[in-house]
């Protein structure tokens, strides 16, 4: 799920950042704020987001207990 999640951010990151490199003021400074933007919403995904949804993933059931659910909707 990081890497994803870690591709994309640095896409749009970069993707806003070039727009530093443009001849308008209105443009530089419009992409600089994006990409820092970005880029910190990104960390914050990585480092809060990521991990409390793995802690929230429900436990997966194995073995016989799994099945008693199926059992009880069969009787």
């Amino acid at each position: 799920m990081l890497k994803p999640v870690l591709l994309a951010g640095l896409t749009a990151v970069s993707g806003f950042g070039s727009l530093a490199l443009a001849r308008n003021p209105a443009l530089t400074g419009l992409g600089i704020a994006c990409a820092i933007g970005i880029f910190w919403s990104l960390v914050a995904t990585i480092f809060f987001t990521l991990p409390a949804m793995a802690a929230a993933e429900p436990k997966k059931v194995t073995g016989a207990s799994a099945f008693r659910p199926m059992k009880r909707l069969l009787n």
